[in-house]
């Protein structure tokens, strides 16, 4: 959609001057706003000048809004710039300076324009790390907008990443707050966001409601700018839909606010789609000349390629006309073959309405069939899912009690064994010969490594930790054990202080064991990121690796992907897979809150 071009670059000043009052706000002096508005407005080239002078004064004013101000305008600038090292730079430093600080509105603003450097770039997981610290910024202000726009924020970067379920996931938790706090205008942007992952799904049906109701919104503020996009984006659904004479109409209403307002990109675009609709409808005159317009305002220099465009609607405007002509040529022997056609039609239409009702009568009985097998299919599917849960629950019933058995069972009996052999071999250590000293101290060793063996066995079949300390705890005594130089394991886990059900700790668990023993045999990695979070949506967990990859297309029915998605199902999660061959791993696991 041609609003996804556009929206950004005003929505960043929209939440600047919606932004919250905190302690830190502070009155600037009459020289220090004068240079924050340059910095604001002036050309990349000087933004840099300015903005050293006003660093100096607001430091001087001891005004940290104010400081934090002048990085946000001078990120935004060097940024659109195509300056993204100097970006990257001067953001760092700021947020070095600033992140000690108490939460405040403009530090999120701060984290919020930092990350859209690295999503440019690319470095997605970079771009969700600042995002997210504006995120936790926002929800201790408890700033809906600024939580509405971070949702938002996040949704862009994963539909960047190809993962348009979950992009939509945040884009509709932004348009709940939006809607909540009655922020019409985010509101119109979040509609417009969530209509193009439907338009990504080449599902223009699903797409134009949310079109149609950014269009009321817009049309109730009077936004010309936003109202344009608007029209546009609901002119190419119905276009999409085959629904031309629609097409044209919103086109045309786009076309006419664009030109008002000077809005040229859009004008220039518009004129172009508003041919190609012309010429779905055969009218190459028109066709033409909506081209040749677009062509004008586009480039006034000759251009080969627009020349042949115009060359082909020209062609197809001149072979119209003479069709026309033909057409002519031939209207009196079409008369002359009406009356023979009048005669006949009786028995054609006779012929007709039995097929018709055949057909009917065909498609009823197909229906009541189809009906009753969709029918069956979901009872095996429902019978599959039982059996599927009753099997996961056993398993885990069975390693509880194997690990019980051994722990409580053969550990103790070994422990006590090596208890008994201990002091045996102490009463008569001075009155046995060397040799028999030897065997003693042997036997003495093997009991002892087998009483670890046993240990070990059963704190891998169910973690001491899992139960008594909780999801948290158990994850991070499994991740240290396998941290080492040739496998650098970096863990954030964060929202888990109160305590998951049994059955989703469990699972998430063995998810987390499964994808970490893949990596360790599978993916030659020498860094791999865990980041388990909850919030009041549900729980996140993300697992990275920088390992050969795999194409998921060829290893979608593998056994360790099967086993990972039955047990997220069994929670009623969503598992993503992000990989290709050279390119690392990337594993997405969202539980929705129960």
């Amino acid at each position: 959609m041609i609003g996804k071009n556009f929206i950004f670059l005003i929505f960043f000043f929209l939440v600047l001057q919606t932004s919250a009052q905190t302690e830190f706000k502070k009155k600037p002096s009459p020289a220090l706003k004068k240079l924050i508005s340059k910095v604001k407005t002036t050309a990349p080239d000087s933004t840099i000048f300015f903005f050293a002078k006003g660093i100096a004064l607001a430091k001087k004013e001891n005004n940290i809004e104010a400081q934090t101000q002048l990085n946000i305008f001078l990120v935004q600038s060097l940024f659109i710039s195509g300056q993204h090292d100097k970006t990257v730079s001067y953001f760092l430093n700021a947020v070095k300076q600033f992140e000690k600080l108490p939460p405040y509105d403009e530090r999120i603003l701060l984290y919020y324009e930092g990350s859209g450097v690295y999503s440019k770039n690319k470095d997605f997981e970079s771009a969700l790390t600042f995002i997210n610290k504006g995120l936790q910024d926002a929800k201790k202000l408890n700033l809906a907008s600024f939580i509405a726009d971070g949702y938002n924020r996040t949704g862009v970067v994963l539909e960047r990443k190809g993962l348009l379920d979950s992009a939509m996931s945040y884009y509709q938790k932004s348009l709940r707050i939006n809607e909540a706090i009655g922020n019409e205008f985010a509101v119109s942007y979040s509609l417009d966001n969530i209509s193009g992952i439907y338009g990504a799904k080449n599902q223009p049906l699903k797409a134009l409601p949310y079109q149609k109701r950014s269009l009321a919104i817009r049309l109730k503020l009077k936004d010309d700018f936003a109202l344009s996009i608007a029209l546009i984006n609901i002119s190419e659904s119905h276009n999409l839909l085959n629904q031309l004479d629609s097409a044209l109409h919103y086109a045309k209403q786009s076309l006419a606010i664009s030109h008002k307002i000077n809005f040229l990109d859009l004008e220039q675009y518009t004129l172009n789609h508003i041919s190609e609709i012309y010429k779905k409808l055969g009218n190459y005159k028109l066709a033409l000349d909506y081209k040749e317009k677009g062509t004008i305002l586009k480039d006034s220099i000759y251009n080969e390629t627009k020349s042949k465009q115009i060359l082909e609607l020209t062609t197809q405007y001149e072979t119209e006309k003479k069709e026309e002509k033909i057409k002519d040529l031939n209207q009196q022997a079409k008369i002359k073959d009406l009356e023979i056609r009048r005669k006949n039609s009786f028995l054609v239409f006779g012929l007709v309405l039995f097929i018709v009702a055949s057909a009917l009568v065909g498609l009823y009985f197909n229906r009541r069939k189809i009906k009753n097998q969709i029918a069956l299919q979901n009872e095996i599917i429902k019978q599959q899912d039982l059996a599927t849960k009753a099997v996961l629950d056993a398993e885990e019933r069975e390693r509880r009690r194997i690990a019980s058995d051994l722990h409580d069972g053969v550990g103790q009996m070994l422990s006590a064994s090596l208890l008994n052999l201990n002091g045996f071999l102490s009463t008569i250590k001075n009155d046995i010969k060397a040799e028999q000293q030897t065997n003693g101290e042997r036997t003495l060793s093997l009991i002892t490594e087998s009483y670890d063996e046993v240990r070990s066995i059963s704190h891998q079949m169910m973690p001491n930790s899992l139960i008594k300390s909780g999801l948290a705890t158990a994850v991070r005594e499994f991740l240290q054990k396998i941290d080492s130089p040739q496998l650098k394991i970096a863990t954030d886990i964060t929202g888990l202080d109160e305590r998951l059900d049994e059955r989703t700790e469990t699972i998430l668990y063995r998810v987390i064991q499964e994808s970490v023993n893949n990596t360790i045999k599978h993916a030659k990695a020498s860094k791999l990121s865990i980041q388990l979070f909850k919030d009041e949506e549900g729980i996140n967990l993300t697992i990275e690796d920088n390992g050969v990859g795999f194409d998921p297309s060829v290893a979608k029915n593998g056994i360790g992907l099967d086993n990972i998605k039955s047990r997220i199902a069994f929670i009623n999660g969503l598992v993503e897979y992000d990989s290709a061959p050279g390119k690392g791993t990337l594993v997405h696991i969202f539980v929705p809150r129960s």
